[in-house]
This record gives structure tokens, C-alpha cells and sequence, in this order.
């Protein structure tokens, strides 16, 4: 990684609020920068912060956009729950790794987790 792209990487601020009851954080700050790593730096660098919070509204939610499409949202979910609300048509859950009708194994919750 050249050291411009390193910088604007680490300029990056994260919050993490703790998450209530049982729910948990599939992914974390490290996670996150891979990810960022990995895509064209067109796609990500107006981005200002990451958020981990506990605002999921259940499991309705597992991320949105804030602040003008500045700053991201990640939100902490329940350990056990379906992630099939959230595939796109035509996605099932063999391609994610989880067999349809059980729980979803943390990698495959991760695989399809809005980063």
C-alpha cells in the first residue's frame, strides 16, 4: 500500500457504542479497513467515520449511510438470526456458506454484512 492511500486510511475516525442484550458485532475497525484497502480509493474517499452502533431496530437494520453519505453506520445484530431478508434477488444462502432454514455461522453473516 503506498503511504498516500495508508494516510487517508488512517484518517478514518471509528466509535463503537457496547450493544445492548446479546447482539454483537459481526465486524470490526480491521475488518472494515481490508475492505476499504481493497476497493478503489474513488469509492471511499469522501469517507470521514465509521460508526458501530446498537441502532438495528431488532435485526431490520444491519447498516446504513450518515451525514451525506460521509460517514457509515454498522450495527451491532442479535448472535442468532437469518440473514435471508437481506440477500438480493437471485442470492441464496448456499453462496454465503449457511444452509437455508438454520442459523448463519458468523463468516457467512460477515460475507453478506453492508460494507
Amino acid at each position: 500500500m503506498n503511504k498516500s492511500l495508508e494516510s487517508q486510511l488512517l484518517r478514518i475516525r471509528f466509535s463503537m457504542a457496547r450493544p445492548g442484550a446479546d447482539r454483537i458485532y459481526y465486524v470490526n475497525e480491521d475488518d472494515v479497513r481490508v475492505v476499504l484497502n481493497r476497493l478503489p480509493f474513488e469509492l471511499w474517499h469522501r469517507l470521514r467515520a465509521v460508526h458501530f452502533n446498537d441502532r438495528a431496530r431488532g435485526s431490520r437494520v444491519a447498516g446504513y449511510v450518515t451525514n451525506g453519505h460521509r460517514e457509515i453506520a454498522l450495527c451491532a445484530l442479535p448472535p442468532r438470526m437469518s440473514m435471508r431478508g437481506f440477500l438480493l434477488k437471485g442470492q441464496t444462502p448456499e453462496q454465503f456458506r449457511a444452509t437455508r432454514g438454520q442459523k448463519w455461522p458468523p463468516l457467512a453473516i460477515t460475507e453478506i454484512y453492508p460494507v
